[in-house]
């Protein structure tokens, strides 16, 4: 956020065919504002609204190449949501697509310190891969960490005594028949 003058900064994700979105992570972005995106403003904001102004995963658009000002400026979701955080000049950068699901990360600030510069947008371009890769690794980390609960689970149902060590004795995992 802070090297490229923004006021706030978003992980979100949006489902294109259901008009839904919700921000993931953020920071500038007060948590009332993050609840009320997920529940109502996410399906309403006006540079998401034409999928196909989208870019590819890697690419990085500003608001103004999304949506006219004068579109923005007259929607709810502006009047509402971003006006009242001063939230005007947005920058998007797709870190992923997966059908009809965008990941995307976000960038405002305030109409005072003016659009984003190409300079931004080629930050944000040189992030979105990092990214993309760092969200895929939490995305595969979650997955071993609910395989290794369900085997513990598993494990521990069993009706025998079942204890699990590591190559110097140290006990890793004892069912309760074991404990």
């Amino acid at each position: 956020c802070d090297a490229a003058h923004a006021d706030a900064c978003a992980i979100a994700v949006h489902d294109l065919a259901s008009g839904s979105g919700r921000i993931e992570e953020s920071t500038g972005i007060e948590q009332s504002f993050v609840d009320s995106y997920g529940e109502n403003y996410g399906r309403f904001n006006p540079w998401l609204l034409i999928p196909e102004r989208l870019p590819g995963p890697g690419g990085v658009r500003t608001g103004q190449m999304l949506a006219d000002d004068a579109e923005v400026v007259g929607s709810p979701f502006y009047t509402e949501w971003a006006q009242p955080q001063d939230l005007f000049h947005h920058l998007f950068g797709i870190v992923d697509i997966d059908g009809n699901v965008v990941t995307l990360l976000m960038m405002a600030r305030s109409k005072d310190k003016g659009a984003f510069w190409d300079d931004d947008a080629v930050l944000m371009g040189r992030l979105l891969p990092h990214l993309r890769q760092g969200l895929r690794a939490g995305v595969v980390l979650r997955r071993a960490q609910e395989m290794g609960r369900v085997h513990a689970h598993a494990l521990d149902v069993l009706p025998i005594g079942v204890i699990v060590v590591s190559a110097i004795g140290r006990v890793l995992f004892a069912n309760r028949l074991a404990r």
